[in-house]
C-alpha cells in the first residue's frame, strides 16, 4: 500500500507500507505515525557510492555491485543524485545490472558525478495489524510521515512532513483492471509503453482516481447502515471495460495534437481523425459506458458485509441528468435519486 493523500487497506489485512520521500532523507529513516501507532520504516537499499557516468549521461556505474537490487528499478527506481558540486538531482532508475544503474532521462549537462552518491527514496514498513482490524467507517486514520532532509553537503537541514487519510474497509473499491487487461481492450498500446515506465499502472491508478470521483458525485445523499455511501459499497469489476476505454484515452493524450493516430486507425475506422480526437471520443465512451452502467447494474452493499445479499443486486441511479462536454462528465448539483429499480 503507497502512502497517497488518500489510500485504503482491507481489513485485518497487514499490507507492505510504500513511502516515497519527496525530498533527500539525511541523518536516519523517515518516522511514519498510522493512527497513532508507529510504523518501522527501512529504505529499500543502502546509499549507493557512485565511480563515472557515461556519455549519453544516462548510465551510471557505481563503486561495487548492487547487492539484492533486483525489483527495485522501475517502480521503486525513484531516488537522488547526491552531488558535490550540484547539490541533489532526482532520478529514476529504470535498469540495474551488477554495478551498472540505467536512468530513465540524462543527469543535465554540466553537471559531475565524481563523489556522487546516489540516495533511494522509496522506504518499506509494516501496515499495524491493530489498526486494520476495525472500520473507519467516514472517519479515517491520519498518516503521518516526518524526516530530516538536507539537498546538499552545506544546504541547510530541513524538517520536512507528509501526512493523508487511511480508509479501513471490508473491500476497497476495484475494477481489476490492469496492464494485460488493458492490452486485451486495446492490443496497440502494448508498443507504446513509454521507457520511464514498466506498464500502464500508473495511467490506470490516475483513470480509476476519475471513476471514484464520477461516483461519489452520484453517491451524494445515499446512505448504508447509516453512513454516507462510498464507491467500496459498489462492485468495481462491473466498470473495468469502461476503465481499460478512459485509460486508454488518457494515454493517447499525451500524443502531439494533430498528429496521425497510426496503430488506431483500425480501430477508429477514420484514417484523417488524429489521436486528440480518439482520445476524446474514447473518453465520451467511457462516460457513457460508466452512466449506462450506474443507471442499470449497480450493487450496493446496504448492510455493509461486503457480501453481494438478496435485494442488492441491480439496483440503479436514477434522476441524474448527466451530460458529457468535451469528453468530461457534468452533473446537476442537488444530488442524487436512488431506487430498487430504474423504472420504480
Amino acid at each position: 500500500m503507497r502512502l497517497d493523500p488518500e489510500c485504503k487497506v482491507r481489513q485485518n489485512s497487514t499490507p507492505e507500507v510504500v513511502f516515497i520521500s519527496t525530498a533527500p532523507v539525511h541523518s536516519g529513516p523517515p518516522l511514519c505515525d498510522v493512527g497513532g501507532v508507529n510504523v518501522p520504516l527501512t529504505v529499500i537499499h543502502t546509499d549507493t557510492p557512485l565511480a563515472s557516468l557515461d556519455t549519453s549521461r544516462r548510465v551510471l556505474t557505481a563503486s561495487d555491485a548492487l547487492v539484492d537490487a533486483v525489483g527495485i528499478a522501475g517502480t521503486y527506481g525513484d531516488a537522488y543524485l547526491q552531488t558535490l558540486t550540484a547539490g541533489s538531482i532526482p532520478v529514476e532508475v529504470v535498469e540495474i545490472s551488477e554495478a551498472t544503474i540505467t536512468l530513465a532521462d540524462p543527469v543535465p549537462r554540466g553537471v559531475d558525478v565524481a563523489g556522487a552518491t546516489l540516495l533511494w527514496a522509496t522506504y518499506t514498513g509494516t501496515f499495524p495489524a491493530l489498526k486494520a482490524q476495525v472500520l473507519t467507517d467516514s472517519v479515517p486514520l491520519l498518516w503521518t510521515v516526518t524526516w530530516k532532509s538536507r539537498r546538499g553537503a552545506k544546504a541547510p537541514v530541513e524538517d520536512l512532513v507528509l501526512d493523508g487519510q487511511v480508509h479501513v474497509r471490508i473491500r476497497p473499491f476495484s475494477t481489476g483492471l490492469s496492464h494485460h487487461h488493458l492490452l486485451e481492450h486495446f492490443r496497440a498500446l502494448g508498443t507504446q509503453v513509454p521507457r520511464q515506465d514498466q506498464g500502464y499502472e500508473s495511467v490506470i491508478r490516475l483513470a480509476e482516481g476519475l471513476i471514484i470521483t464520477r461516483i461519489r458525485k452520484d453517491l451524494r445523499g445515499h446512505t448504508v447502515n447509516g453512513r454516507p455511501a462510498t464507491e467500496d459499497d459498489m462492485r468495481g469489476g462491473d466498470m473495468r471495460t469502461a476503465h481499460a476505454t478512459l485509460t486508454a484515452s488518457m494515454i493517447l493524450e499525451r500524443r502531439p495534437a494533430g498528429g496521425s493516430v497510426g496503430i488506431f486507425e483500425s480501430d477508429v475506422g477514420d484514417d484523417d481523425e488524429d489521436g486528440i480526437s480518439y482520445a476524446a471520443s474514447l473518453r465520451r465512451r467511457a462516460f457513457a459506458m460508466l452512466k449506462d452502467i450506474l443507471e442499470t447494474m449497480v450493487w450496493i452493499d446496504e448492510d455493509g458485509d461486503g457480501e453481494i445479499d438478496a435485494g442488492e443486486t441491480d439496483q440503479a441511479i436514477s434522476g441524474v441528468d448527466l451530460t458529457v462536454v468535451n469528453g468530461m462528465p457534468s452533473i446537476p448539483t442537488g444530488g442524487s435519486t436512488y431506487k430498487r429499480d430504474m423504472y420504480h
